[in-house]
């Protein structure tokens, strides 16, 4: 958590609001939290997992652009936030749009290029580090806190149907680790992306998501066993 605080106050451009939601960590975590002077400020509490903390964030936040940063994710740079805003933002844009860079360890870097476009119908094409939300989208819709795996998906997934105004960027704008929820191809995972799927889908289209739902789950299973 330390490294993503500390790339968020190396930022250079400073016109941010930061609140670090922490579900109840240890008392170490808590003294570290409670040092942190403004524009960071923290809440530290159960709940009921990362969406539903997500959502005590946005209820706190007064910015008019929203980001999610992980803990261990960071900035790629010290000008990102700079970079995105220095853009002429058409009133009508909902969303921003970059990439991430995956830190698989050592040197080697991979680079996720997030993409809104039909495929999110099929997988998750935007990785939740590389947009940002204009914090009005919330007024309407949050992150459902029954999803632990994939409520930004979904979250995603439902702007796209509603078509949003997307504006995208060829910037990275975060490093992020590969250890994620996401990243943990278990049951569940595939359970919520076919829950959420069928929310959205024409009746006629659900079989074809669970067709989908089964096949990317033996296939992960056939892959793990191998």
């Amino acid at each position: 958590m330390q490294k993503t605080i500390e790339s968020i106050a190396i930022q250079t451009f400073k016109d941010v609001e930061v609140w670090v939601v922490d579900g109840g960590a240890s008392a170490e975590t808590q003294n570290y939290l409670a040092q942190l002077k403004t524009p960071f400020f923290a809440i530290s509490e159960k709940d009921q997992g990362i969406y539903d903390a997500m959502n005590k964030g946005v209820a706190r936040s007064q910015g008019e652009w929203l980001y999610f940063i992980g803990a261990g994710d960071i900035f790629e740079s010290p000008t990102v936030l700079e970079e995105v805003f220095k853009y002429t933002i058409e009133p009508e844009t909902q969303i921003l749009l970059g990439n991430i860079v995956y830190d698989a360890g050592s040197i080697k870097k991979v680079a996720f290029f997030s993409k809104w476009t039909r495929l999110l119908w099929v997988k998750n094409t935007v990785h939740h580090q590389s947009i940002f939300y204009k914090h009005e989208i919330f007024n309407q819709q949050t992150y459902d806190p029954n999803l632990k795996v994939l409520g930004d998906y979904e979250l995603n997934l439902s702007l796209f149907i509603k078509k949003v105004n997307v504006k995208k960027y060829p910037l990275f704008i975060a490093n992020c680790e590969l250890n994620g929820l996401s990243k943990m191809y278990n049951y569940q995972l595939y359970r919520e992306e076919y829950q959420l799927k069928i929310k959205h889908a024409h009746a006629i289209l659900k079989p074809f998501f669970f067709g989908m739902f089964i096949l990317k789950f033996l296939i992960r299973k056939t892959i793990s066993f191998f």
